[in-house]
Formats: structure tokens, C-alpha cells, sequence
């Protein structure tokens, strides 16, 4: 089961691109692919993709930031 973070962060991912479409053909997915991340969150493999080709989206920021919070002190 998806957690709420894991479709925030897909929610972050997804609207930092102009389309769900654009994002498709980055991926090279179609555009229902990109859409149904948004209801199960993105699948791991295209997370690490992502991250690696665009590691500046502030989605990244906000992610880590929530994993934080999650930490023991």
C-alpha cells in the first residue's frame, strides 16, 4: 500500500513539469502511466531516475525534508 508520502512526492514530481505528458516522454511512458503514479506513487526505479537527471527539483528538498522528521533523535 502507498503511504501519503510517497504520493505527495509523486504529486511534487509530477506538477514540476508542464505536462503529465512531458513527463511521459522523459520516461518514456505514456501519459495514463504518469497519471496512475499519482493514485500509487512513483515506482522506485523511476524515482532514482529522476533524481539523478533532475536533482534540483525542489521535490527532492521537500522530500528529504519529510524523511527527517521521520528519523529517532
Amino acid at each position: 500500500m502507498t503511504n501519503e508520502k510517497d504520493l505527495r512526492l509523486a504529486h511534487e514530481i509530477v506538477n514540476s513539469f508542464d505536462t503529465q505528458q512531458a513527463l511521459a516522454d522523459i520516461c518514456g511512458r505514456t501519459q495514463p502511466a504518469v497519471a496512475q503514479w499519482l493514485k500509487r506513487g512513483i515506482p522506485k526505479p523511476w524515482l532514482m531516475f529522476l533524481r539523478e537527471r533532475y536533482p534540483t527539483l525542489k521535490a527532492w528538498q521537500i522530500a528529504d525534508a519529510a524523511n527527517a522528521k521521520d528519523l529517532p533523535n
